[in-house]
């Protein structure tokens, strides 16, 4: 995850928080009986982070069920080599900011 990052979020993004599902919350899903893995955005926010000020990008929309306003939602990658959605992210995040 780490090489990822560094090659998509460049200054001027300061990134300073990738969620791995290492610091996911872990719940049962009630249909599936399966795991689900919940990002909670108060582990961020008692950093003193303020949510307004959060974007999660991710392709599970289950994974941000506590602050679905947060979720920028994206295609799950498959391995694709043409696949540039996440660097189509990363320009328009850019243009967002400037």
């Amino acid at each position: 995850m780490d090489a990822v990052i560094a090659h998509l979020f460049r200054p001027p993004f300061d990134l300073r928080f990738a969620w791995s599902v290492e610091r996911c919350v872990q719940r049962i899903h009630p249909q599936t009986n399966g795991y689900v893995y919940i990002k909670d955005l108060r582990k961020v926010q008692s950093q003193g982070y303020a949510l307004e000020q959060i974007l999660i990008v991710d392709d599970s929309p289950e994974k941000v069920m506590r602050q679905p306003k947060n979720l920028v939602a994206i295609q799950a990658f498959q391995g694709q080599q043409d696949d540039k959605a996440l660097l189509q992210l990363a320009d328009d995040l850019l243009a967002r900011a400037c």
